[in-house]
């Protein structure tokens, strides 16, 4: 075990502990909120920006990223909101421990997935073996599963097709294109 181990090691116990403390309802509520948000986002950006500018008159250049952001808010608060009722819930039907075991172990999973998806953003921007050496990658025991959680979480759930699908700015990407061909 090196130092890079160590540091992977100290970092799960940490989001396992954060989990532990939140309990699985909070820590998935959390997660679903972002998830769903993002996904609500790219899909219903478009009835939001209907909305700002029939009713609030707003025709900025920005009114996409603006109505992509509002909407993604609206459905971070409305999912925490309603995981907080089921967290009451649980906790009166005195189901807290458990509650607080399984959000453990989630903790442990969003926390190889957000290490997994710091690794990833290092590769792509191609800082990676600056930070950690490739020996140290080679000789950590957890590297290489850490580094593999997040590419098999987006091929298991075809996560990289899903976001290909839509983007809500390609209209604007096509006038671009479209001005640059005729200038």
């Amino acid at each position: 075990m090196n130092v890079l181990d160590i540091i992977i090691l100290v970092l799960l116990v940490i989001f396992t502990i954060q989990g532990f403390r939140k309990g699985l309802v909070a820590e998935l509520s959390s997660l679903l909120a972002l998830i769903l948000g993002v996904y609500v986002a790219f899909f219903f950006s478009d009835v939001t920006a209907d909305f700002l500018n029939t009713f609030f008159g707003i025709e900025s250049k920005y009114l996409k990223l603006i109505a992509f952001v509002l909407t993604l808010v609206l459905v971070i608060v409305a999912i925490v909101a309603i995981g907080k009722v089921i967290e009451k819930i649980i906790n009166t039907l005195m189901l807290g421990f458990f509650n607080r075991l399984t959000g453990a172990v989630f903790g442990i999973i969003k926390g190889m997935l957000i290490l997994s998806l710091i690794i990833m953003l290092f590769n792509y921007l191609d800082i990676g073996e600056s930070l950690i050496s490739k020996e140290r990658q080679r000789n950590s025991r957890l590297y290489e599963d850490v580094e593999s959680f997040a590419p098999y979480i987006f091929r298991r759930f075809k996560v990289e097709d899903k976001l290909q699908e839509y983007n809500p700015w390609k209209d604007d990407e096509k006038e671009e294109e479209k001005t640059d061909v005729v200038t």
